[in-house]
């Protein structure tokens, strides 16, 4: 995955890359084209097109996943734990051997987000970030929430927790995510 990338971003060549991973796909690309039994059920840009009905099924079937680009700070290889960011928010991740300044791809499924409505204390989830709901969109028996936090995050969360919640459009709400629900893509941890 280093070595395509850097190819694309090197030459500047167009490049076609098939893979039932979306999360690889979005390392390289933020745009896609979809196929199911051979046909285009959709393109463009990742963020427009989750939302067509087939498009959504698919890519929840392959398992959903945010994929993050963010600026490594440093190493803890006592605390075992990378710190890095993405404009405000700071993110701890599972410890990695990249320098800081560098770039970290990681990707985190929509199912290992949860939500809350203020700050949770007294808890291990390290990840607890400030957003704002932009979209909910059913799928199935389940809801997937859209969150603008600095960057755009997609939870999967059950009807029932919207509902207790009263989660809507608008609604600021905190995302917490285990470090270790991250997973480094295009690179050894």
């Amino acid at each position: 995955m280093p070595f395509l990338r850097r190819v694309k971003e090197d030459f500047k060549l167009p490049m076609i890359y098939v893979s039932h991973a979306i999360n690889e796909i979005l390392h390289l690309t933020p745009n896609l084209a979809v196929m199911d039994v051979g046909r285009i059920i959709g393109h463009g840009r990742f963020s427009e097109i989750i939302h067509e009905d087939r498009v959504l099924a698919l890519a929840h079937a392959l398992g959903l996943q945010n994929v993050l680009s963010l600026e490594v700070v440093s190493n803890d290889t006592l605390l075992g734990s990378t710190s890095a960011r993405h404009g405000a928010q700071l993110f701890l991740l599972p410890l990695a051997q990249l320098a800081p300044g560098a770039t970290a791809h990681v990707a985190v499924r929509a199912e290992n987000i949860a939500l809350a409505l203020c700050p949770a204390a007294h808890t291990t989830i390290q990840n607890q970030l400030p957003g704002v709901i932009t979209r909910i969109t059913p799928l199935a028996n389940r809801l997937l929430v859209e969150i603008d936090a600095g960057l755009p995050l997609i939870a999967e969360v059950s009807a029932r927790a919207v509902s207790d919640l009263a989660l809507a459009k608008g609604t600021p709400v905190y995302c917490l995510i285990k470090a270790n629900a991250f997973a480094y893509l295009g690179q050894g941890a």
